[in-house]
């Protein structure tokens, strides 16, 4: 079979063209690795440049997570920390007068993996909202917590 694919290939190609064929790709062969080794480096150095940005504090790094509004130190808020889980926080301070869940915008990321595809609001009438985040509704923990003393208890 090889001999004949051969036989083929020499009766649309002279002798001259396939001596430059082989010169033109032992030259081009020499230098991939070159090559190879250059763009490798490249990329290396792009992934390892550090950030510019300053390092922050985990409490602050997402927009949506945090404390806000100043909790007075004998509100039910000031017990709940970042990151509780939703069953610890119900038992310090008690179920809410109203509670809302819905999907955040993570969930509609194909192959999304991350623990932030549902959230929930739980509205404490006089006391204000608290916002927990999961992968779903029974792995909720503390997002944001916001003190509002004229909060309704109804989500809106």
């Amino acid at each position: 079979m090889a001999a004949l694919t051969l036989d083929l290939v020499a009766a649309y190609v002279t002798p001259v063209q396939a001596e430059t064929f082989l010169q033109e790709m032992s030259y081009q062969m020499k230098n991939f690795p070159i090559l190879f080794a250059l763009v490798t480096m490249l990329l290396v150095a792009g992934c390892a440049t550090p950030s510019k940005q300053p390092n922050r504090d985990v409490s602050t790094s997402c927009p949506d997570e945090g404390i806000f509004g100043k909790i007075p130190r004998h509100s039910l808020f000031a017990k709940v920390k970042l990151d509780m889980p939703m069953n610890q926080v119900y038992n310090l301070i008690g179920a809410p007068t109203d509670e809302q869940t819905y999907p955040s915008s993570k969930s509609f990321i194909p192959f999304y993996c991350g623990n932030d595809e549902v959230r929930m609001d739980a509205h404490y009438k006089g006391l204000g909202r608290i916002v927990f985040s999961g992968a779903n509704i029974h792995l909720m923990q503390v997002l944001r917590v916001e003190y509002d003393p004229g909060e309704t208890g109804h989500s809106r």
